[in-house]
């Protein structure tokens, strides 16, 4: 047997990473620990599963484990919605994850989709939720005398629903706090209702390509069976703010002539990116920056599973698991406007849906320079 080449044994070992990962106690409902259950028996098997993943593992060397993990589940769902009728509300269970795996892998047309979505498309979640962090930040500026009417660009917007939640004043669902005290001071922060002057919103694709794949993959299983959060997700979709605009582009190699002739050149308040980093590499993350620099923005904002390291606060750093801390999702903001600009933690996160909170190491500042009016506007909040 001839031995593998550097490549390949580090994709075996990254797919053994995975199914280690797997095994892990997983955090979430029970429609989101059967998917993992059923996940890691069929991997377990060695079959079509588990050659599914370590061909996604190689084409895309720097994915994030966790991401592979969402990406197995969001195209599943994909695949189900419209086609299966007792999805999700049979999926409870490990055995009915890996039924619908055998039915999607005995089925060719299902499976040349499935393979497609796994390895080649990207997660294309709208999860207007996230956007509370957003909102909270544009509350502080606000409070600090900033961001009065802020404009925001807002990077892998997709459906733009998070732009029109705010623009409309749908306003957001309190976060549990693990301090009484942070949970007030947020509370706080979203009673503000912040008006934004205007918001473009940067896709590789426009929204009427994908509003199938953005139902598909905005929901876990079990929050499809949420009639009120659905509702939500379908009257964002058809409300049209005048003052939200969208662009067809990639943000981390922009058309800037392009960009400049359709939305002129009028910097925005804040450059947001919200759980799409993971999916570009390191060189195209850096270029998104600088995309935020050449626009001129004063802020630059990042939702993330990851990290500001303390050595190099200048960038930020993703998480390969998802679940290996227990607050993994961070808030970072960016003034461009500092003689250094680092990234600040601001708010951390248990997950990515900003439903379980605390005040990050950042949150006192926003900046060097502004270090004392942030803290005077946590104090008044606490």
């Amino acid at each position: 047997m001839a031995a593998l080449s550097q490549s390949g044994a580090q994709v075996i070992k990254r797919f053994g990473a995975f199914r280690d990962m797997l095994d892990e106690p997983y955090k979430g409902d029970v429609y989101q620990q059967a998917y993992r259950q059923g996940l890691r028996a069929e991997v377990r098997k060695g079959q079509d599963m588990a050659a599914l993943c370590i061909d996604a593992l190689e084409a895309h060397p720097a994915m994030p484990l966790s991401y592979l993990e969402t990406k197995v589940q969001r195209a599943t769902s994909y695949v189900f919605l419209g086609k299966l009728a007792s999805y999700p509300h049979d999926f409870n269970t490990a055995q009915a994850w890996q039924d619908g795996y055998r039915y999607i892998f005995d089925t060719p047309p299902l499976h040349e989709q499935f393979y497609r979505e796994v390895r080649d498309e990207e997660v294309y979640a709208n999860i207007s939720g996230r956007y509370s962090a957003l909102h909270a930040f544009i509350a502080l500026g606000r409070r600090m005398g900033q961001l009065t009417t802020p404009t925001v660009v807002d990077v892998g917007a997709g459906q733009l629903l998070g732009l029109k939640r705010i623009a409309g004043g749908y306003g957001f669902d309190p976060p549990r706090a693990l301090n009484p005290v942070e949970g007030n001071m947020y509370r706080q922060l979203q009673d503000d209702n912040p008006t934004l002057g205007w918001g473009i919103g940067i896709d590789m694709r426009r929204p009427s390509e994908n509003l199938q794949r953005a139902r598909a993959h905005s929901f876990n299983p079990g929050e499809l069976l949420d009639t009120e959060r659905v509702q939500l997700f379908d009257e964002l979709v058809a409300s049209r703010p005048p003052n939200i605009r969208f662009f067809q582009g990639d943000a981390a190699n922009l058309d800037r002539t392009a960009f400049a002739t359709e939305h002129g050149d009028t910097p925005p308040d804040i450059f947001h990116f919200s759980m799409m980093a993971y999916q570009l590499t390191k060189p195209e993350r850096l270029s998104m920056l600088r995309t935020a620099k050449w626009m001129g923005a004063r802020y630059i904002v990042g939702h993330e599973f990851g990290w500001v390291p303390r050595r190099h606060p200048h960038h930020f750093m993703l998480r390969n698991n998802w679940q290996d801390d227990p607050m993994p999702c961070r808030t970072m903001v960016m003034d461009l406007q500092e003689p250094q600009p680092a990234f600040h933690e601001l708010f951390l996160w248990q997950n990515g849906r900003t439903e379980t909170m605390a005040l990050g190491a950042g949150a006192l500042t926003l900046g060097a320079h502004q270090a004392a009016s942030a803290k005077d506007v946590f104090d008044r909040l606490a």
